[in-house]
């Protein structure tokens, strides 16, 4: 089912971990309207309004290599190429099921 989809990505640098080790390959999920709430109730993000992209991308990546969980804060810390990336990924899949729904398909 299209709701379900899941995407996987590469990211063309990576994130380095507090150990050294380089995580590349990844999974990124739709975002839902529960996540949109959530970012919207961050104080990071009601200070400042640009940081509502490094919250909604860490709810939407899935994983990361080897990472538990990707935060805010390693996102901060990518790299350009990597971050404009994301975003790219991010809004191909979420303008596709945007289209998808309005053909009535689901």
């Amino acid at each position: 089912m299209m709701l379900d989809r899941e995407i996987e990505f590469t990211l063309p640098k990576g994130v380095i971990d507090a150990s050294g080790r380089l995580h590349r390959h990844g999974t990124m999920r739709p975002i839902t309207g529960e996540d949109e709430i959530y970012v919207t109730r961050d104080r990071r993000v009601r200070e400042e309004p640009a940081y509502a992209t490094f919250v909604i991308l860490s709810r939407a990546i899935v994983e990361l290599g080897t990472l538990d969980r990707i935060t805010p804060q390693q996102l901060e810390e990518l790299f350009l190429a990597d971050f404009i990336y994301l975003q790219e990924q991010f809004n191909e899949l979420n303008q596709e099921l945007v289209r998808f729904s309005e053909l009535g398909e689901w």
